[in-house]
């Protein structure tokens, strides 16, 4: 074997074992970058860190109390036959956090008691995002209506009347309604038995409850007032109050006024006319002066 041979095959060897170490230092790379992936946090995997507060709030946004437990999902469009969904829940502080891809999502945020929440979000991959969240409380959905055809009387001493109220419950939904009188001279009324379509239960004779009333139904109640004998004449009101079980600030009032006037004495007199008839009266006038006036010939 000529000298050229051995040059050649010692060229050879040498790009072997170059293609050796590089096939080597290629390997060791890829298990670097593949135990630095397993090892690393989701953010640095391409995702982004979302994440905010939740609060309470009314229409102009104002910032309330955090809110606990208010769920958060995010929605992304991930292809033809299948989308990217990822939620989490809000903690005592109301704050909340996830990891999402890059892309357009649909955020909505749910709570008991709160109006939904939705907005759209564009998330740039490695970017965090911080948004804090508004959820406006739904309205209690308690009302109450309260009304009467008569609203004064004039009464005489020792005189009763009774007035008839109507109850509505103008919310949503069932509701119990408690109806009550109060005021200075509250001793002369009292509350008769409530009639409604649904079980109703008696609360003493200055206030009763109207159970289970439907929305927009009308329970019946009616005010029985007693003026004593020895009531002094004047003016006098209490106040009837119709208060919603559901939400205790939902409330209606009424003020009912009576005049009380005294009763006239009942005088004796001397001379009164029968009942029989004022032709049979002048009748016996006739018979009693003709009796007189023979009498008196004789």
């Amino acid at each position: 074997m000529g000298p050229e041979c051995g040059i050649l095959k010692e060229g050879l060897s040498k790009r072997k074992g170059v293609a050796i170490a590089a096939g080597t230092l290629l390997l060791l790379v890829a298990a670097a970058l593949l135990t630095g992936f397993e090892a690393s946090g989701e953010d640095e995997a391409g995702l982004s860190r979302f994440y905010g507060i939740v609060y309470e709030s009314d229409d102009t946004r104002a910032v309330g109390e955090p809110v606990p437990g208010a769920e958060i999902t995010t929605e992304q469009d991930y292809n033809l036959t299948g989308h990217y969904v990822n939620s989490t829940v809000s903690g005592e502080d109301g704050s909340f956090e996830m990891f999402l891809p890059g892309g357009d999502f649909k955020v909505t945020v749910m709570k008991d008691g709160y109006e939904p929440f939705s907005t759209s979000l564009k998330v740039v991959p490695g970017r965090d995002v911080n948004m804090d969240i508004f959820l406006v409380k739904k309205p209690s959905g308690a009302g109450v209506n309260l009304s009467s055809e008569k609203v004064s009387a004039e009464l005489l001493q020792g005189e009763s009347l009774m007035i008839h109220l109507e109850v509505m419950n103008t919310g949503t939904g069932t509701d119990t309604i408690i109806v009550e009188i109060s005021g200075k001279m509250r001793e002369w009324a009292s509350l008769g038995e409530p009639v409604i379509t649904r079980s109703s239960g008696g609360g003493g004779p200055y206030a009763q409850s109207i159970s289970n009333i439907d929305d927009y139904s009308i329970g019946n109640v009616d005010v029985n007032i007693s003026v004593p004998d020895d009531a002094q004449a004047g003016k006098y009101n209490f106040t009837i109050r119709a208060t919603s079980q559901k939400d205790p600030e939902t409330f209606d009032t009424m003020d009912i006024y009576i005049t009380v006037k005294e009763k006239e004495n009942e005088e004796e007199v001397g001379f009164v006319i029968p009942s029989v008839g004022i032709g049979a009266f002048v009748l016996s006038l006739s018979i009693m002066g003709f009796v007189f006036l023979r009498r008196r010939a004789l």
